[in-house]
């Protein structure tokens, strides 16, 4: 599943044997908007639906994880409400378990640290993963900026410009700060321009 590529073997059996398997026969809901959540669901065999605000979103089968959002500890409420269509067999991984496991691969614990920040990107919320402080303001502006420019357009996806977003440094300088200055060495740095003033100019 996408939502485990890339992550070590060790990793992945030290999950399997924490996880919670259930099955559960049809119309059964899994999930309910607006309650509390703190584990994700990983839909080995099944179909279920997902609906919000009393619209069916999507229909999802074999493979599929939801609730990822209460496992990263991004939403503490449940964004939508899944309901089982046919018998599923499933298995639940709880929040506990999930960051007690994390604790011991330091690679993972960074994957789904970017993985939180990248969502709180797209959410606009800020909030605290781990203890590690998010100035999810900044990062949104910056965000926004970079979807703003030319160079950045549609060919790039959101999970790149949103990488980006998370490892730009912000300076501010005062009127009358010469930025950068004709026939320079060439600079290793793109400057982004979030708010503010600045005047170009060619030979005078």
């Amino acid at each position: 599943n996408k939502f485990f590529q890339d992550c070590h073997e060790e990793f992945i059996r030290d999950l399997i044997v924490n996880i919670y398997r259930k099955q559960y026969l049809a119309n059964r809901y899994l999930i309910e908007e607006g309650m509390r959540g703190h584990s994700m669901f990983v839909l080995y065999k099944g179909l279920v639906e997902v609906s919000a605000n009393g619209r069916v979103i999507c229909r999802l089968k074999d493979g599929s994880v939801f609730g990822e959002m209460a496992l990263l500890d991004i939403a503490n409420k449940r964004t939508a409400t899944v309901k089982t269509l046919e018998k599923c067999d499933t298995a639940i991984i709880f929040r506990n378990t999930f960051f007690h496991i994390l604790e011991k691969y330091p690679w993972e614990r960074r994957k789904f640290q970017r993985e939180a920040k990248a969502k709180l990107l797209q959410l606009g919320k800020l909030i605290n993963v781990k203890g590690e402080d998010i100035n999810l303001a900044q990062q949104a502006a910056d965000l926004d900026a970079l979807r703003a420019i030319p160079f950045f357009n549609e060919d790039f996806s959101d999970d790149f410009i949103s990488e980006i977003a998370l490892n730009v440094t912000s300076v501010y300088f005062r009127p009358g700060t010469l930025v950068l200055q004709e026939d320079d060495p060439p600079s290793e740095r793109m400057y982004i321009m979030v708010r503010g003033v600045c005047e170009v100019t060619v030979k005078g």
